[in-house]
């Protein structure tokens, strides 16, 4: 407030004192600081004011002065009214507390009339009804009743206390002064609230003359017309005031007269005058968003009516219910049908309209099942009551997805709910239990699958699922090794399939083919050559329809070499080597050993050179063969059977030069050397071949072979003994005097061996590596003690005994010792870091394709669970690209890659991979990797990409909940992304209302909600509740100051 004005306010009282020596004193002595006072509070310095008033009060009291009461009082008023403006606490009650203190001194009322002035001006209504309340009117002036009145009128105005505000202004409304026309606008919209509406047009009638109010008075006649529900006239009035340029309020005038026609179902009339309003307005009603929105709707503006729903779909009443079931149709209509669904679940939470949520509810449900969200589609249906008029219709839908929803834990929980069930729930039951146990099979989970595929069992009313779940209790004991129960429980698979058209995983082929092995591991080769012929003829006979290559190629190809093997076993060479040729023609990998069978079978026959021919082909043919070396010693013995010596020693020679160090053959090719350079007379040459034996790790047989020879050769030929004493001195273990404790001890062992009593082959093993630490059978005591041990399932001392013999370097069971201690390491002690170790060496030493293979799938598996990202590169490709993979090993060493290439940021490498592994593969890696595939589009800022992926994932991992829930949270980040909060808060509900089982995941989804809605709320358009005890007014134009 201006010094000037206060100055103005207490004047009248200054002339009631005695002027002149007021200004006497002032002039003498303080007016240069008084004024200094007034000239700060007027410059707004209130801090300074105070202090100037401080100063002016402490020298009056330091002089012992006696100044007139009035200036005293005046500064102490200055300098209460600018601790006011400063907010200082306690300083509206202070300078309150004062004026009540030297009442009734005038300024008491001038004061109060301060603060209610001051208070006004801060909008601080109900302080400034108190402080007018306490001015005693009496000591006004005419213009200062007139201004208190009004402004005490207004306040109550505003705190719509309409009936004290209406008894103020009657005192002032005939008064013409520049208070008559606001006295008397606010006289007629206290009216206008009360509903006096002829009392309120009078008053308006008054100020229609004033320039300040007149274009404002077209606005409340024309709510005063629709809250009379003349709708008419209201018509005909706004059209003709919103034309005119001198009009206020126009958008509000308009919203009124689309109202107006929205209450007349005038449409297409409507819809110009909301959506004005709606542009040029920053928020709206519930109500004003809802008949824009419903209007546009009427009039098939379906697209634009959905934006305007969309607003009010979080309202929770009856409103919000109606809200959500307009914009499911439209959303329905523009063929959004995921949006569609998640707005008939909103209305099917409503409990307000009764039959509008049955129908949502089966409508959610429905959409669910047809949208591939198995999990809540079947939550959902089940809801449905049995009085709802769309029981009957949810039923089929509810049977069908149980049929074919791939989250069978959910249906099975479901169904195993379900007191009594019918004859088709049975028939479901069995095949979810069966689907269950085959994905638990799938994902390695043995125990938890035989629970599953003996529930289905149980059930018994489908011979066809009876049948499927006989193989895979058969396949599994065969996989366990106890092959008797298995040959037992696919004899009871025969008679269940006989007759009946099975798939090709579970169909009598592959059934004959794993038979084919029970009976080869009893070792009763005709009836295994039965199963595998009979497996043979399927596999031939149904070639069109069996879509896994695998089984065209690789399965049956290794039933041609299994059944030649058996054939071969029981001499029927011609039959063994019409299926070793078949095999061969088909030049699938390993047909090599096919070569090699036929070779021996040609040398059987008596065909020496036909043999030859054979064994060139491998060599010639298949140079990287693990049966190069056999081939090359078959090729050097038939030659010294036709007695070409030359050639079977170059042949030898080959064979050790190019295999030393990694076949178990160099040493029978040294002994062949020997002989044939004994039989050439050349015993110095014999003795060098015999000899070499010794350092390259030799088998017993091998050393006791060469021992006989050396001392055949030194003895009876050269007559030598001292020579051949000194050379088995020169050889620890085999010295004469313990060699045949030696020998004797380890035959001991083997035979508890050979008996199948491991644990005594145990013991005796280890009493005779005590003996004989370095003894001639070392390697083979440390071997088949780690071969006992792991009968006996004694993983971590049989690891110890493979690792004694890979540290000898290489030997007849090196290679062996390497993949035992790498698959012990992996699957029992599971010390990934020394698998890897094992199956890295493993993958460069070995000959067999097979085992390279093998471990290079080791390798992959090991460098992933250790980390080893680079390692995880290399062996992932190389399994990749093998002609030995299955294809969900291939697909897994993609996944390997793809999960590595993401970690080290190759984002386009680990899409291509990922996207490969979530199209093909049917396990929990392929539906991460359908979850990832979504995840990199998404990092990528593809939104677009990702939403099409992450829905697509959504729809194929229903059998992975956690990865659906997953995908949930993605898809709501990408509605989040795209600004859809409305689809976005609906994924993460789904989330918390499905999946609440997994706690992290319950709390991410939580935290996410929070954020959208706290994102809806930033977002709103939605007009929020004013102060219920205050008026909102738009005062442009009406200052009420005036």
């Amino acid at each position: 407030m201006n010094m000037r004005y206060l100055l103005l306010i207490i004047s009248m009282n200054l002339y009631s004192m005695n002027l002149l020596a007021q200004e006497t004193y002032l002039d003498q002595s303080k007016e240069p600081l008084f004024h200094q006072i007034t000239e700060a509070y007027d410059n707004a310095l209130y801090g300074r004011a105070i202090d100037l008033a401080n100063d002016y009060l402490a020298q009056g009291r330091q002089l012992n002065q006696d100044h007139t009461p009035t200036s005293e009082t005046l500064v102490n008023i200055i300098s209460r009214i600018s601790a006011v403006h400063l907010e200082r606490d306690g300083a509206s009650l202070e300078l309150e507390n004062y004026a009540l203190s030297i009442n009734p001194d005038h300024l008491t009322d001038k004061a109060f009339f301060v603060l209610g002035n001051y208070f006004y001006n801060e909008k601080e209504y109900d302080s400034a009804i108190h402080y007018f309340d306490q001015v005693n009117e009496l000591q006004l002036t005419d213009k200062q009743f007139t201004e208190a009145t009004f402004k005490q009128a207004y306040s109550y105005f505003v705190t719509k206390d309409f009936n004290a505000a209406e008894n103020k202004l009657l005192q002032i409304k005939d008064i013409r002064d520049i208070y008559y026309y606001p006295a008397n606008y606010y006289y007629g919209m206290t009216k206008y609230y009360k509903r006096d509406y002829d009392a309120a047009i009078k008053s308006y009638e008054r100020v229609s003359s004033s320039s300040q109010y007149k274009a404002h008075i077209p606005y409340y006649i024309a709510q005063i017309y629709f809250a009379q529900d003349k709708m008419t006239e209201l018509v005909s009035y706004g059209e003709k005031v919103i034309v005119k340029p001198e009009t206020k309020k126009i958008k509000e005038i308009r919203l009124l007269l689309g109202q107006a026609y929205f209450q007349q179902a005038n449409y297409s009339k409507a819809l110009p005058h909301l959506k004005y309003y709606e542009k040029n307005t920053e928020k709206l009603t519930n109500d004003e968003f809802y008949q824009l929105a419903f209007t546009q709707y009427q009039l098939g503006q379906y697209a634009d009516a959905k934006e305007n729903f969309k607003e009010l779909t979080n309202l929770n009443d009856k409103q919000g219910q109606l809200v959500n079931y307009y914009l499911a149709d439209c959303y329905v209509k523009t063929n959004d049908l995921n949006s569609a669904r998640t707005a008939f679940k909103k209305v099917s939470q409503m409990p307000f309209e009764v039959s509008m949520q049955e129908e949502a509810l089966f409508n959610y449900g429905k959409l669910s099942a047809e949208l591939g969200h198995d999990r809540e589609a079947i939550n959902t249906l089940i809801k449905v009551e049995e009085t709802s008029p769309h029981y009957e219709a949810s039923k089929p839908i509810i049977n069908d997805i149980l049929v074919n929803t791939e989250d069978y834990s959910n249906a099975i929980n479901i169904i195993e709910g379900i007191p009594t069930l019918t004859p088709e729930l049975k028939v479901t039951y069995q095949a979810i239990t069966l689907n269950k146990g085959l994905q638990l099979y799938n994902e390695n989970d043995k125990g938890a699958a035989k629970a599953m595929f003996d529930k289905s069992m149980a059930i018994d009313v489908n011979r066809a699922s009876s049948a499927r779940g006989q193989f895979w209790l058969a396949t599994m004991l065969h996989e366990q090794n106890e092959y008797t129960p298995s040959l037992q429980a696919y004899e009871k698979y025969f008679d269940l399939s006989n007759g009946l058209s099975m798939p090709t995983a579970s169909s009598e082929y592959i059934a004959h083919y794993n038979q084919g092995y029970n009976y080869l591991q009893q070792d009763d080769y005709g009836q295994a050559e039965y199963h595998f012929k009979n497996a043979i003829v399927g596999i031939n006979s149904n070639r069109e329809r069996i879509k896994d290559e695998y089984i065209t190629t690789r399965v049956l190809t290794d039933a041609l070499v299994r059944a030649g093997d058996c054939a071969f076993t029981a001499n029927k060479y011609d039959d063994a080597q019409s299926y070793y040729d078949q095999a061969i023609d088909r030049k699938q990998p390993g047909y090599d050993y096919s070569l090699y069978q036929k070779a021996l079978i040609e040398g059987l026959s008596g065909r020496p050179y036909e043999k030859i021919i054979t064994l060139e082909e491998i060599l010639e043919d298949v140079p990287e063969s693990e049966y190069v070396d056999d081939a090359l010693f078959q090729l050097g013995d038939v030659y010294l059977s036709i007695g070409n010596t030359n050639s079977a020693s170059s042949t030898f020679t080959d064979l050790i030069e190019t295999h030393y160090g990694r076949s178990p053959l160099v040493n029978a090719a040294f002994l062949k050397k020997g002989l044939i350079s004994y039989n050439k007379g050349d015993m110095s040459e014999a003795l060098k071949f015999y000899k070499r034996i010794f350092v390259n790790n030799p088998a017993p047989k091998e050393s006791q072979a060469a021992l006989l020879a050396i001392e055949e050769i030194y003895i009876d030929d050269l007559k030598k003994g001292d020579d051949y004493f000194a050379f088995l001195e020169s050889i620890p273990e085999y010295k004469i005097t313990d060699f045949k404790k030696d020998s004797l001890s380890y035959i001991i062992a083997e035979n508890q061996f050979s008996n199948s009593n491991y644990e005594g082959a145990v013991d005796g093993f280890t009493s005779y590596l005590n003996k004989f630490a370095t003894g001639t059978h070392k390697l083979d005591a440390h071997y088949i003690r780690g071969e006992s041990l792991s009968i006996l399932n004694r993983y971590g001392a049989a690891n110890a005994d493979y690792e004694a013999v890979i540290k000898e370097g290489f030997s007849n069971y090196y290679e062996s010792a390497l993949r035992k201690a790498a698959i012990i390491n992996y699957n029992h002690i599971q010390d990934f870091k020394q698998s890897y170790k094992y199956y890295d060496i493993l993958s460069t030493v070995s000959q067999s394709p097979e085992i390279t293979y093998e471990a290079q799938l080791g390798a992959l598996r090991s460098a992933f669970r250790t980390q080893k990202d680079d390692a995880v590169l290399t062996y992932g490709t190389q399994v990749y690209g093998s002609p030995y993979n299955t294809n969900d090993e291939k697909l897994s060493a993609r996944y390997y890659v793809a999960k590595v290439s993401y970690k080290k940021g190759m984002k386009d490498r680990a899409l291509t991979a990922f996207d490969e592994v979530g199209r093909n593969a049917t396990n929990n890696q392929g539906a991460e990797s359908r979850y990832m595939t979504a995840k990199i589009f998404y990092d990528k800022n593809e939104m677009e990409l990702a939403e099409v992926a992450i829905n697509n994932a959504n729809e194929k991992n229903s059998a992975y909940a956690n990865w659906v829930a997953k995908g949930l949270l993605l898809l709501s980040d990408i509605y989040i992304k795209n600004g859809d909060l409305f689809n976005a808060r609906a994924a993460t509900e789904a989330v918390v209302e499905n999946f609440s089982s997994d706690k992290d995941l319950l709390s991410e989804a939580n935290q996410k909600l929070s954020k959208i809605k706290t994102l809806e709320k930033n977002q709103s358009r939605i007009k929020t509740k004013s102060n219920p005890d205050q008026l909102e007014l738009d005062t442009t134009g009406t200052n009420r100051n005036d």
